[in-house]
């Protein structure tokens, strides 16, 4: 079932560049990010055991 989260969040000052946004879902039962839940779609990036949905450009 598909599910939306919106939020306004608060950038450090002069933040420029790409910055991602991403959804870490750990596992307790493992230690470290080996054991983190990837999402199921094979288009969605992995990156130290954080889901990476978008890619925004801040300051351009």
């Amino acid at each position: 079932m598909p599910s939306t989260v919106r939020a306004t969040l608060e950038l450090p000052r002069g933040a420029q560049g790409t910055h991602r946004i991403g959804l870490a879902l750990p596992d307790a039962r493992f230690d470290g990010v080996a054991g983190a839940v990837r999402c199921a779609n094979a288009t969605t990036r992995w990156v130290n055991g954080v889901n990476v949905l978008a890619e925004v450009p801040i300051g351009r």
